[in-house]
């Protein structure tokens, strides 16, 4: 669906697919999953090509059906808004562990309090220290040295999958490296902006980093089908040196072939580099003949034991 992406019939085609399984998760209700899937397809629609004035259609449908979406959420999903809204305010539920984690990180400073000696996480003021809210921990014990380590470190992982991307043996494998890339884009944004209070809080782990042996384990998983695609790449100088297109690889080999036949043929045969061979009975006529000329004396094109001399002159 590579540059066909024009109209919305032709998206609504290739995204029906996903809506059964974001719809499920809408019904759980997990905002925070479903969210990931959507940041996945919209990742890989704009990499085919998806049409600029649909995605502009797209914002704007989104941004006036937002009432519509706060009425369809959940009640603790409503609170978050709120609390968002209102971060200053501790009688919402959700703003305790958002001052608890912005206290943590300016606890911090530059330097940090050192590792395992932070206060707000080791005397359990910091709720869901472990998952949601690991980088706050970072930020107390680490300080914003640290915090500015692990971005750096997550935009050096981002940016090589954006090359392999550009770099993958076919449009397939570029898809699929994008949603990847797309979905831990999201989480690593999404985790580090709500421990800050400049995104909303949902239920989003840190890739890597936070507990849990599920995230772990999706996170691995998708990272092996971006590392399926990075070794068969095509490009010069990084595939395997053993992938040559055909028509190369066969000039290579006469070419080989060619370079032995002219090794193998000395001079004192009488072979001559790039002349065609036709038969054995040939070489055999000019060895002869060489043997002859050899015989009477003429060899490389001068009689040996002829020798002329002037007389000598006696005065």
């Amino acid at each position: 669906k590579k540059d066909k992406l024009n109209t919305l019939k032709e998206i609504i085609s290739v995204v029906i697919y996903a809506v059964p399984f974001i719809g499920l998760l809408f019904a759980q209700p997990d905002l925070g999953t479903a969210i990931v899937f959507c940041c996945i397809i919209a990742g890989m629609l704009f990499t085919a090509g998806l049409n600029i004035k649909l995605i502009k259609r797209v914002i704007i449908i989104a941004i006036v059906s937002l009432p519509l979406m706060y009425m369809m959420m959940a009640s603790h999903q409503k609170e978050r808004i709120e609390a968002f809204l209102h971060p200053d305010d501790p009688t919402y539920k959700g703003n305790y562990q958002v001052m608890q984690s912005m206290i943590a990180i300016g606890s911090g400073g530059l330097t940090g309090k050192g590792l395992y000696n932070g206060t707000q996480n080791q005397e359990g003021f910091l709720p869901v220290q472990e998952s949601d809210f690991i980088f706050a921990v970072i930020g107390e014990e680490l300080g914003v040295i640290g915090m500015l380590v692990v971005i750096l470190l997550y935009t050096l992982f981002l940016l090589r999958m954006i090359i392999l991307s550009r770099e993958a043996k076919d449009f397939y494998g570029t898809l699929i490296v994008i949603g990847v890339m797309s979905m831990f884009a999201y989480q690593i944004i999404q985790n580090i902006g709500m421990t800050v209070a400049v995104i909303p809080v949902t239920g989003v782990t840190l890739p890597f980093i936070s507990y849990g042996g599920s995230s772990l384990l999706t996170s691995l998983a998708n990272l092996g089908l971006v590392l399926n695609v990075g070794i068969h790449l095509t490009t010069k100088g990084i595939g395997k040196p053993d992938q040559l297109p055909a028509d190369q690889s066969h000039k290579e080999d006469n070419a080989e072939q060619h370079k032995e036949t002219e090794q193998e043929h000395t001079p004192d045969s009488g072979y001559i580099p790039g002349q065609q061979i036709n038969s054995g009975a040939d070489c055999t006529n000019r060895q002869q003949q060489q043997r002859s000329q050899k015989d009477a004396g003429f060899v490389d094109g001068e009689f040996s034991h002829i020798h002329l001399s002037a007389p000598p002159i006696h005065i």
